[in-house]
């Protein structure tokens, strides 16, 4: 594959199986094996695939999960469990984890959607989504 780049700044312009001869000015081109986008990404810097930078995940056991929340939430939690779909969804898809990570969208939805409901306030919801211990 062809990775045409921006000279001045490195930035990648495009990626084709053929490319102009001769570039436009300004323009530089790399023959790089195809990129697996998912691991790699561009670097300006080097004008290069180089691998992407692991993310840590913040993750804790469904226990501390649910420790997390007070009593009082927990029982508003399941006293809707039975009337609002949201809530099933959610019951749902806990019981289906053993492991809890705090950055998905689904908890972050979810926790969101506790305190918009008022079953858990703003404070509450930060604690709940706060690094944990393992």
């Amino acid at each position: 594959m062809y990775y045409v780049y921006q000279l001045a700044t490195g930035a990648l312009q495009s990626v084709a199986s053929v490319v102009a001869s001769p570039l436009p000015d300004g323009l530089g081109v790399k023959e790089l094996p195809p990129a697996d986008w998912a691991t790699q990404q561009w670097d300006t810097a080097t004008a290069s695939l180089v691998a992407r930078p692991s993310v840590a995940r913040r993750t804790i056991d469904k226990t501390e999960f649910l420790r997390r929340l007070t009593l009082t939430s927990l029982a508003a939690v399941l006293a809707r469990e039975s009337t609002d779909p949201l809530i099933a969804a959610l019951r749902v898809w806990i019981d289906n984890v053993t492991r809890v990570d705090l950055d998905t969208t689904e908890v972050q939805q979810g926790i969101g959607y506790l305190q918009q409901l008022g079953v858990i306030t703003a404070q509450h919801a930060a604690a709940i989504l706060a690094d944990g211990a393992a």
